[in-house]
């Protein structure tokens, strides 16, 4: 097993130069202006359309250069191009244990087959598909079965012509399906009581606030009825007064006649008290709905804390089926065996993530090839997947929307090998293995070389001692993987 990475630094006679690659210094004389061959490929990737490309030269160098002459640049380089990729093909294809293998798009019906070292990220193939079948696929990669010899395993997504070409592009490897699609596909079956639990949440919330708008509400009636309840005793205790200092009872007859302001002072008061009933009317009011309400929060607490404990049930079940993926060998039968066992409990005609779960586990074959006891590999559960080849889709794409027609052309064979060799010999912006492009992390050194002088100039002079080792230096390929892969040797 090969359980830390590969510090033996053996002295290989093997040296890689121009002769090597084919390419005399006499084939420079074809090229008239190099330079600006170099701007235009340049270009091409950064990344521009022929059309763009064009209309460039013309503002900033004042260069007129049609579009079918800007593609004739790539169409003259394609020999240089192809036999630099095939030169680090057979590099890369003697360390090569972890394949990976999927599909990026453009739109519905344009699709490119991409094929990825797993550990150094190194991209082997990139092509249109004819049909997404596996004859399709098996008709791309004709002409580099030789490469995928030494594979052990290759990792795919659910595409159901993957098994079957696996089988036959790489017969003495297993099949792994990448496990964050089949989580992918498991969520939407969460997501029906997700959503139920949040509906109920958000009408549990709304409740509350609207609780807390009628007790303010409620605060303030009260101060009005406060108010008017100040009124009626000042204006009672006014009239009281009028009494004693006009020396007359209660209910004497008369009296309001005879003495106007005593009326005035009757009038106000009725005015407050008919203000003051509405008043406590209004507090009753506003103390029944904020019974009704506390009521209505009550059975809503109920409703959301039901929901609550369904979803927690759920996903509990979901990361129950995740968590297997952590373990191995007899510790993964047995618990696969113990969560087989207890879904039919979690059947529901509403839910169907337990049923979902248990067509996974019965009917995917390749779901847990890391985890049984034959598999030549031991991968942790966050490396289960297929992360790299989805980084690498994502910088193909953009050169894919420059495109305007994707075929089997002469030159989109040929852009997308371009687009190979520079995502091959680049080194990354940012990361733990930003000191090395892909091609460097098998042990061949670019000695400071773009993608552009190796086309142009040739490959670096001089020996590669660190070339062809018996096996792969995880520390400058894959750090991020030590402790977390295990190869049998």
């Amino acid at each position: 097993m090969n359980n830390s990475p590969n510090n033996n630094k053996e002295k290989s006679p093997i040296k890689v130069s121009n002769a090597s690659m084919g390419i005399n210094d006499c084939e420079d004389k074809k090229f008239a202006n190099m330079s600006e061959d170099k701007l235009i490929l340049d270009l091409l990737l950064a990344p521009m359309s022929p059309n763009q490309v064009s209309r460039h030269l013309v503002n900033v160098f004042k260069l007129q250069r049609k579009c079918h002459k800007i593609r004739q640049v790539l169409l003259k380089n394609k020999g240089r191009i192809k036999c630099l990729n095939s030169k680090f093909d057979f590099i890369a294809c003697r360390m090569l244990s972890l394949l990976e293998i999927d599909e990026t798009f453009k739109g519905r019906k344009i699709s490119l087959l991409v094929v990825i070292d797993t550990m150094t990220g190194y991209i082997f193939h990139l092509q249109w598909l004819k049909s997404r079948s596996k004859k399709g696929i098996l008709n791309a990669l004709a002409s580099k079965r030789e490469l995928f010899y030494n594979v052990v395993l290759v990792l795919t997504d659910g595409a159901p012509y993957f098994p079957e070409v696996v089988e036959e592009l790489c017969p003495f490897a297993k099949h792994q399906q990448c496990l964050i699609h089949v989580m992918r596909n498991l969520y939407p079956h969460l997501r029906p009581v997700q959503g139920k639990f949040r509906k109920a949440q958000a009408k549990l919330h709304a409740l509350r606030l609207s609780l807390k708008e009628k007790k303010l509400k409620l605060k303030s009636v009260k101060n009005t009825l406060k108010k008017w309840k100040q009124k009626d005793s000042y204006w009672t205790q006014k009239r009281e007064n009028a009494h004693i200092r006009l020396n007359i009872r209660r209910y004497q007859r008369n009296i309001l006649c005879q003495h106007p302001n005593l009326k005035k002072i009757n009038l106000k008061i009725n005015e407050i008290k008919s203000y003051l009933r509405a008043a406590q009317i209004s507090v009753l009011n506003h103390k029944s709905k904020i019974t009704q309400k506390i009521l209505e929060i009550s059975q809503q607490e109920e409703v959301t804390h039901h929901l609550w404990g369904i979803y927690m049930r759920e996903y509990n079940l979901l990361y129950r089926f995740y968590d297997l993926f952590h373990l191995t060998n007899k510790k993964y039968m047995q618990k696969r065996q113990k969560l087989l066992d207890s879904l039919p409990n979690f059947m529901n005609t509403e839910y169907l993530l337990a049923k979902n779960i248990m067509r996974v586990l019965i009917t995917i074959k390749n779901l847990d090839t890391v985890n049984k006891e034959n598999s030549p590999v031991r991968l942790t559960r966050n490396f289960i997947n297929t992360n790299v080849v989805e980084s690498a889709n994502s910088k193909i794409r953009p050169y894919l929307d420059l495109l305007r027609k994707i075929g089997n052309t002469e030159y989109c064979r040929n852009y997308f090998e371009l687009i190979r060799l520079k995502l091959n010999s680049s080194r990354p912006y940012s990361g733990i293995r930003k000191i090395t492009s892909p091609i460097e992390r098998y042990g061949y050194k670019l000695r400071d070389r773009t993608w552009l002088d190796i086309i142009f100039d040739g490959l670096p002079p001089g020996p590669q001692s660190d070339l062809f080792l018996p096996k792969l230096n995880w520390e400058l390929a894959c750090p991020q993987r030590i402790g977390k892969c295990k190869i049998q040797s």
